[in-house]
């Protein structure tokens, strides 16, 4: 199991196409001033990170660019897995990031039924 979270980690290095410096978008948390994905950590950073992924998908900026909404939505689930992983031996915790996760299948459902770069 540690070495999948490891491997799970390691795939979530990848920097975002764009700095944040020049961007307006709805929740420049996701990533720093020089485009790094911010890892998320705690259930809150989850909870709250869904609905900044959904915000950012929601933007109709045009410095939000398709490949800037991949970026995160990627980021998001390489770190949730991560998440997942590491406490897959605490049933409270489980259910928890398990919720999450729940979440986020709705809301890629709903990507899947809507055209790209629409609001």
């Amino acid at each position: 199991m540690a070495r999948a979270l490891a491997a799970v980690k390691a795939k979530a290095k990848p920097r975002c196409p764009a700095t944040i410096d020049a961007m307006q978008i709805p929740k420049v948390n996701m990533f720093d001033k020089d485009g790094q994905w911010i890892r998320l950590e705690t259930f809150d950073d989850f909870d709250n990170g869904l609905s900044d992924l959904i915000d950012l998908w929601s933007s109709t900026s045009a410095a939000v660019t398709t490949s800037i909404k991949e970026s995160a939505l990627a980021h998001f689930k390489a770190d949730l897995e991560a998440a997942a992983l590491e406490w897959v031996d605490n049933k409270a915790k489980s259910r928890k990031y398990a919720a999450i996760a729940k979440e986020l299948a709705e809301f890629e459902e709903v990507l899947k039924d809507r055209p790209l770069g629409a609001a």
